[in-house]
């Protein structure tokens, strides 16, 4: 397969306006706000404060709401890690996708076979590889779903993290999913559900050269609508497709002459993923807003800033907008492009 540029979109959102309830607050570090309330490590020398990252988690209190950080030192964790519903705000940090890796190779029913289970709002993932090895990397004639990570809850962002599966890699289930300069592998429906995502600057390696013969194409994307008031849908921008076999770039269960080209705008998706998701009416001749793209890229700067001083000047820059935003989209129910 030729490398080819990615920027399109997959199953955009439906054409009315719509809210989601609004989830916990996640508070920073009150003194210091480019610091987490605090920091726990896992280390499988036992050098840190755990040797398992499921052990982190359970050690989070429930109903959390201060961002704090996990930790996890490089090694091959095999492990399945569920983040329990209840235990939001958490920040997980590996040491890169090529030096941290949590591995399963649970298969046949994609409902338990994911090796990494989000089921909280208000989630970050960076620097670290979620694998589901079964068929990896030789395929057996019985191709089945395995997936590596499972995503539930809403407001969740991963940066330069990889996802590596055969069959069902990601499962993007429900909910908003910004996901920044990652790597994400397989064959057949390897990037699917029915979340509201954003996908920049992401590379996709297509295995369908693996498929067993009687396979003719492997499909990236299953986007889950059901109708066409779903809201979910898939936006791919400024990433690239590579790999071997054929492969179509997705399949879907509805189509309407108005399914590829609708405008995606996120709004108010402000400091540590809190906001509102909307969209408008569209034209074909309309172009998706960069609106969302800028305020996660503003979060970032806040994770990588070093003392309060980028965190103050981003915080204030992002209230004049949002002042902004609400005054104009007091001018109508669905705003403005």
């Amino acid at each position: 397969m030729q490398i080819h540029s990615l920027t399109f979109i997959v199953f955009l959102l439906v054409s009315t306006c719509f809210g989601l309830s609004r989830a916990i607050e996640c508070r920073v570090n009150v003194k210091n706000p480019s610091k987490y309330a605090y920091t726990i490590t896992v280390d499988q020398t036992g050098k840190g404060n755990f040797v398992t990252i499921q052990k982190a988690v359970d050690s989070v209190p429930s109903n959390n709401d201060q961002w704090l950080r996990i930790h996890v030192h490089p090694g091959i964790y095999m492990e399945k890690v569920t983040i329990p519903k209840e235990k939001q705000c958490i920040f997980l940090e590996g040491s890169g996708y090529t030096q941290t890796t949590i591995s399963g190779e649970d298969h046949s029913q994609t409902d338990s076979s994911a090796t990494f289970t989000v089921l909280p709002d208000n989630f970050v993932a960076k620097g670290i590889a979620f694998m589901n090895s079964y068929n990896r990397p030789i395929v057996v004639d019985e191709v089945k779903p395995a997936v590596a990570t499972r995503i539930y809850g809403d407001k969740a962002a991963f940066y330069d993290c990889a996802f590596l599966g055969f069959q069902d890699t990601l499962w993007d289930v429900e909910g908003r999913h910004y996901f920044n300069s990652c790597y994400i592998e397989g064959a057949i429906d390897f990037i699917w559900g029915d979340g509201q995502s954003f996908f920049e600057e992401c590379r996709i390696n297509v295995t369908a050269g693996l498929l067993p013969s009687q396979v003719s194409a492997g499909y990236i994307t299953a986007q889950g609508r059901q109708s066409e008031e779903d809201p979910g849908g898939f936006v791919f921008e400024n990433g690239y497709v590579f790999g071997t076999g054929q492969a179509y770039l997705g399949h879907h269960t509805v189509l309407t002459p108005e399914l590829f080209f609708m405008v995606l705008r996120w709004i108010q998706w402000w400091f540590l993923l809190d906001g509102m998701l909307r969209n408008t009416k569209a034209m074909i001749d309309k172009r998706i807003s960069m609106k969302m793209v800028r305020d996660m890229r503003d979060m970032e700067r806040l994770w990588r800033a070093e003392g309060k001083g980028a965190v103050a000047e981003a915080k204030e820059k992002r209230e004049v907008e949002v002042k902004e935003e609400r005054e104009s989209d007091a001018e109508g129910d669905c705003g403005k492009i």
